[in-house]
């Protein structure tokens, strides 16, 4: 016998059969039944799409294929052209049911055989219940598929829906299908992962106006926002971590508010995405992130007063000027930032957040130099709720000259507002030989320890002083080290303030 190459062909639904009328292809083929009959379809596999569809614009739920035997199933899936799909979920598998209940609700029925290569595909027209011929189409693959829509004189079902199906094993994508098979199978679906984005709003302000995008997941009729409300709802698969992702951007708002960043709890303290981000959605277990929006416009450029400059990274800090109103997204590690010393005149507001590692470096220092992470602030000043950790100030002095070196700040005007500012470990490392006079450190009576955090006007007052003026100031740990160039240590600290 001639070997064959077996093709499949899906018949064109009722639709496909008028249009074939139209172009005077022959009536009086034989019935979807006597199809059946003549291929010898002796097999069946019923699929249920268990809340999904086959076709979502005609709600097709259930579809039964039949085969010749020795046929490989006809697998089902959401990314082929063979399609299942339901909305928010995402197609797992195909399983067999447990319970092998039929359905009223047959929507579309199959049937597959075996056909040569280049055989003529008019043997293999059918004629539908209502007399019209319904054609058949060649697409590439295996067998020929034959369907026919809303068919319902082909097998009479009595036993209504089907149930709450519970799944058994797995089906095999490459399963043959044998002589006499009657089976049924239910799709499984992950529900996608809601994430619901909802506003923090920081500032006096009680709404906010939003601009919807084109992503579909706002409400496109709503542009005013209060405190709490859900901006925006995006489902992703719960399995692919890699759909997941940070948006690079906040929504849109009218030059009014300035969005800071996403975050997992409402107090917006552990970011969202990005590193040490949220675990992935369980499946069906929706996720809220928390968007923190603070009042005033968004600085176009780090120094700009009249906006927020969002520090994210250690090159925002890096960008660091005299002038500015700067918001901390995030910890932030600054390891190989160094800055110039700041005479400050900004705001700094940290978020309970923490900069570590950043280094102020300073050389050849002569007579008359104050040297700080901010030489000097300004009484329009506001530094609130920030953490500097491991904040060094590394700096080499000329022979024979007065200088006075601190961690913090140089001085600070009467007016400037410093809240909930903590200095952990800070280090102050000056490279000097003995004619050098460090003026709050180096006294004729040796080292002492008492004024190198913050300074003062007329240098008359110590950081105990200070700080008793500034509750919102305090340090922890701390080093001072002295040293000439060669690396001898004149003086070594661990002071406790």
């Amino acid at each position: 016998m001639k070997a064959k190459t077996r093709v499949k062909l899906i018949v064109i639904l009722a639709s496909a059969a008028m249009c074939c009328l139209a172009a005077g292809c022959s009536v009086g083929m034989p019935s979807f039944q006597e199809r059946v009959e003549m291929f010898d379809l002796q097999a069946q596999v019923t699929y249920y799409s268990n809340g999904g569809s086959f076709d979502k614009n005609k709600d097709i739920h259930v579809k039964d294929v039949y085969y010749t035997k020795n046929s490989k199933i006809y697998y089902i899936e959401s990314d082929t052209t063979r399609t299942v799909e339901r909305d928010d979920y995402d197609f797992v598998s195909w399983y067999y049911a447990v319970d092998k209940a039929v359905a009223s609700d047959l929507d579309t029925t199959y049937f597959v055989c075996d056909v040569a290569e280049g055989e003529n595909v008019d043997k293999y027209k059918y004629e539908d219940k209502e007399g019209n011929t319904v054609n058949c189409v060649i697409q590439e693959g295996t067998d020929w598929v034959i369907s026919q829509e809303n068919y319902d004189e082909l097998i009479s079902r009595k036993d209504g829906l089907y149930p709450s199906l519970a799944l058994g094993e797995e089906v095999d994508k490459n399963l043959i299908i044998n002589s006499g098979d009657k089976i049924t199978v239910v799709a499984d679906w992950s529900r996608r992962a809601a994430i619901d984005y909802k506003l923090v709003l920081r500032g006096e302000s009680e709404s906010i106006e939003i601009t919807a995008d084109d992503s579909g997941a706002m409400d496109k009729e709503k542009t005013s926002y209060k405190n709490g409300d859900i901006i925006a709802s995006e489902r992703f698969a719960a399995y692919d971590t890699a759909a997941i992702a940070r948006r690079s951007i906040g929504w849109g708002v009218q030059n009014t508010h300035t969005w800071i960043e996403y975050y997992s709890d409402e107090a917006c303290t552990t970011l969202a995405f990005g590193k040490g981000s949220i675990a992935k959605p369980l499946d069906g277990v929706n996720v809220v992130v928390y968007a923190l929006y603070v009042e005033g416009e968004q600085a176009n450029r780090a120094g700009d007063e009249n906006g927020w400059t969002v520090l994210r990274d250690s090159a925002d800090v890096g960008r660091l000027t005299a002038s500015g109103n700067y918001y901390l997204a995030n910890d932030i590690d600054c390891i190989g930032i160094e800055l110039n010393p700041i005479n400050f005149r900004g705001k700094i507001i940290g978020n309970n957040f923490k900069l570590s590692n950043l280094s102020i470096k300073q050389t050849q220092l002569g007579t008359g130099s104050k040297v700080a992470l901010f030489t000097r602030l300004r009484s329009a000043v506001i530094l609130e709720n920030v953490t500097f950790e491991n904040l060094s100030i590394n700096l080499t002095a000329k022979p024979n000259s007065q200088i006075r070196a601190y961690v913090l700040a140089g001085e600070i005007d009467s007016g400037a507002t410093i809240t909930g500012v903590k200095l952990t470990n800070p280090n102050l490392t000056i490279v000097c030989d003995s004619s050098v006079a460090i003026l709050n450190i180096k006294q004729e009576s040796g080292y002492v320890a008492t004024n190198w955090i913050v300074g003062s006007v007329n240098n008359d007052k110590t950081d105990a002083d200070i700080m008793a003026s500034y509750s919102g100031l305090s340090v922890e740990g701390g080093k001072i080290l002295l040293q000439d160039a060669a690396g001898n240590v004149a003086y070594d600290s661990s002071a406790q303030n």
